[in-house]
């Protein structure tokens, strides 16, 4: 697909092409034409529901959960038990019933004062008189353990840095270049020394899979005190102020989006992530055709509200057009236009092929821009960040990067002098060198050149780190299960070894310090 952005004619007032016009009556898109007609179901592991509160359900689930309970399944009791808090009708004590149980559930988990937080919930939603002695003693038995249990402390990671006044979720200590030989790319504006954090970004978008694990559905958090939508079933949040600020649920409450394919979601909730940014569509349809006619030629400005966000989105390079998936696109473009809000700013031929095009466009830029699968499968969900696209990729990175939640975070693995360029790693897990060159090659389009590909450390120089106290100490540690590990002491000693020879070539031995260190930053991360 070749013609994105074209218009019929040179006429001024001309629409944009049809993309459609030959999938109309093709097969392709009978049984998903079908689809749209009817009422979307909502899917949990292998079980399929009314998309509606309705108590009997909500008994179902939290049936379910007992079971798991009582084999001490915790977590999996807990989720079913959110499931079940998500179909009971409000004003109802099946509501307190999901709550008290789930407590139950965090209460085995140690986790005392989420436990009591369900309670206060369970009491609120009129638990029934007769059952609060139990309910009680329970509040009784969270307050005296909590006096003698040490909580975890909440994963939340902070720059080591003053923020960029301009793009807030990096260190002011890097900035965004841009030249012929590496394209845009991140360069250090000072010394940076190892265990630094110098991007905390919440991404632009992303989406999950919502069948077998409950997240929020703003901040993608997980085993939290979840609160149920009071109107659908389909979401559920971790705060009151999360419901508040979900602009997207508020929007397409109570319509089929949420229950549709992953992969028309993630694309989805990016148009709408756009259009909330703006009064309207028409002034979206103008910031967008201004942006992408100078995306090529400049950097992007700022990122530090919704429309600057949306211009660096816009600034992202893009797949190749002839990738474009317009079956997919078509699916996206009828979904969305299902939802009352978006089918009203999009209410004449103008503006839909307008929201035609800038599908396709949204396609290929998540597509060359995503943490995720193929954009043409439906079981595809992912994460597209801003700044941290713009980090260049090396096989033996001086950056780590991981996500949490819907959050990407990256911390210096190596010393970084002002002016070198920063790298992350794009592959997960081992291959030969032959191996990722192929994929660097083939997903990505260039040949790499670090210093794990061409190796240059010198004997004389890997010797010296053989002989460092620290890799001692370092290589049995990378050798067994750090199940038991003292993570602080062992990370002290990898940074202690990395900023001795971090500034070195490649080398097995590189390899070691970096990959124990990279255990290490991983033990705080949720679910690592």
């Amino acid at each position: 697909m070749t013609n994105l952005w074209e218009k019929e004619s040179k006429n001024v007032d001309a629409h944009f092409i049809d993309l459609f016009a030959d999938i109309r009556n093709s097969k392709s898109i009978d049984e998903w034409n079908r689809q749209l007609q009817s009422s979307w179901k909502h899917r949990f592991v292998l079980a399929v529901f009314d998309a509606v509160k309705n108590n009997d359900t909500a008994n179902f689930f939290r049936n379910e959960g007992n079971l798991y309970f009582k084999q001490k399944s915790w977590i999996e009791a807990m989720e079913l038990y959110s499931k079940s808090l998500s179909f009971a009708e409000p004003g109802t004590v099946n509501r307190s019933f999901s709550y008290a149980s789930r407590a139950s559930c965090f209460f085995q988990m140690k986790n005392y004062d989420k436990c009591l937080i369900d309670i206060e919930l369970a009491v609120q939603s009129n638990y029934p008189e007769q059952m609060m002695p139990v309910l009680m003693k329970r509040k009784e038995d969270c307050v005296r353990l909590m006096k003698q249990h040490t909580a975890d402390t909440p994963f939340d990671p902070k720059l080591s840095f003053i923020a960029s006044e301009k793009f807030p979720c990096m260190a002011d200590a890097i900035e965004i270049q841009q030249n012929k030989e590496f394209g845009r790319h991140i360069v250090a504006r000072c010394d940076i020394d190892v265990g630094q954090t110098i991007l905390v970004e919440e991404n632009f978008v992303s989406t999950f899979s919502s069948f077998d694990r409950i997240n929020c559905y703003e901040c993608m958090q997980t085993m939290k005190n979840f609160l149920p939508c009071n109107t659908c079933v389909d979401v559920m949040f971790c705060s009151v102020e999360c419901e508040q600020r979900s602009v997207i649920h508020q929007k397409c409450c109570e319509t089929n989006f949420n229950r549709m394919p992953l992969n028309v979601q993630y694309i989805g909730k990016s148009i709408l992530i756009a259009l909330c940014a703006f009064n309207g569509a028409k002034e979206l349809m103008d910031f967008t055709e201004n942006v992408l006619s100078k995306r090529t030629t400049r950097l992007p400005e700022a990122a530090n509200d919704a429309k600057s966000k949306y211009a660096f989105f816009l600034s992202l390079q893009s797949a190749a057009k002839e990738t474009l998936d317009i079956v997919t696109v078509y699916k996206v473009f009828t979904a969305i236009l299902d939802i009352p809000f978006v089918k009203g700013e999009f209410h004449t031929e103008e503006r839909r092929r307008f929201l035609m095009h800038l599908i396709g466009e949204h396609f290929l830029i998540i597509s060359n821009n995503s943490y995720g699968g193929s954009l043409s499968s439906a079981s595809t969900v992912g994460t597209t960040a801003l700044v941290m696209s713009f980090f260049n990729h090396a096989c033996a990175p001086n950056v780590f990067n991981s996500s949490a939640f819907n959050k990407e975070i990256c911390i210096t693995m190596r010393p970084i002098k002002k002016g070198e360029q920063l790298f992350v790693k794009y592959l997960c897990g081992e291959r030969t060198t032959r191996e990722r060159q192929a994929i660097l090659l083939t997903q990505w389009g260039f040949l790499c050149k670090c210093d794990k590909c061409i190796p240059k450390c010198s004997q004389a120089d890997r010797m010296k780190m053989k002989a460092d106290p620290n890799f001692k100490q370092l290589y049995p540690a990378f050798s067994i299960n750090l199940q038991h590990a003292n993570y602080t002491v062992l990370a002290s000693k990898c940074v202690q070894f990395l900023r001795t020879y971090g500034h070195l070539p490649w080398s097995e031995e590189m390899d070691v310090a970096l990959k124990t260190y990279t255990k290490c930053l991983l033990e705080p991360f949720p679910f690592s």
